[in-house]
């Protein structure tokens, strides 16, 4: 049957000279893989830079649930971009977080909050213009709520060490999994904040390139196989 669906696009293969096949976290369906045909022809309505990490898109499928691969009837772009696509550091971190959403995502079931919080993330970054050095990391910490994990916040005198592991705050350190002082209070810091106000917090380089480290980690304690992010090093280099 047609199905049209709202979609966000997470990943971009080619799988012959004239298809492709994309991974997207669609509004109705959750997160599918699909097939579009003849994309490279002159007669295609759908065009390959509307394929783009974290695009959001008007899809037509003939979907057929126990199919694995859905095929794309058309797509047309659904938002108008006004700087993500333009600026290297909101497209390089683009490319980041659609990389970990794809490791992270495995349902194939509508959900509507976890789609609603991708796509007001992603507009939110292409309208911003204030710093957003940070944004992936707010991002990160946050996507945790839909994907069952978020952290209890209960840094203080007593619990001052993080516990990557059972994501929660403790009262002594012994292992790797468990985070010293100044780094679990800049964890905290961003469990506390929003998007509005993320960017109050201050943190070095140094620093920040080390919570990213840990917040991957903490993904990597809570989802089985969610392996290295390829984009990790491109994004890095993009902001040092």
């Amino acid at each position: 049957m047609l199905q049209k669906t709202k979609a966000i696009v997470l990943k971009t293969i080619k799988y012959s000279d004239n298809s492709v096949i994309a991974t997207v976290y669609s509004q109705s369906s959750g997160k599918i893989p699909i097939i579009i045909k003849s994309i490279h022809t002159k007669k295609s309505k759908t065009k390959i830079n509307y394929l783009q990490p974290f695009f959001i898109i008007d899809i037509e499928l003939y979907y057929k649930e126990t199919r694995n691969i859905q095929k794309a009837k058309e797509i047309k772009p659904n938002y108008k971009f006004k700087t993500l696509p333009f600026d290297i550091i909101k497209s390089s971190i683009a490319i980041f977080l659609s990389e970990v959403l794809n490791k992270s995502i495995k349902e194939q079931e509508q959900n509507q909050q976890l789609y609603d919080f991708i796509e007001k993330s992603i507009e939110f970054i292409d309208i911003s213009k204030n710093n957003i050095s940070n944004f992936h990391l707010i991002f990160l910490i946050h996507l945790t709520k839909y994907l069952g994990f978020f952290p209890t916040n209960n840094f203080s005198d007593k619990n001052p060490f993080f516990d990557l592991e059972n994501a929660i705050f403790i009262d002594y350190k012994n292992n790797s999994n468990h985070l010293n002082i100044n780094e679990s209070k800049i964890i905290s810091n961003f469990l506390s904040s929003n998007f509005n106000n993320y960017i109050n917090i201050k943190i070095s380089k140094p620093d920040k390139n080390k919570t990213l480290q840990n917040i991957l980690k903490l993904y990597k304690n809570q989802i089985p196989e969610f392996g290295k992010i390829k984009s990790l090093e491109i994004m890095q280099s993009v902001f040092n």
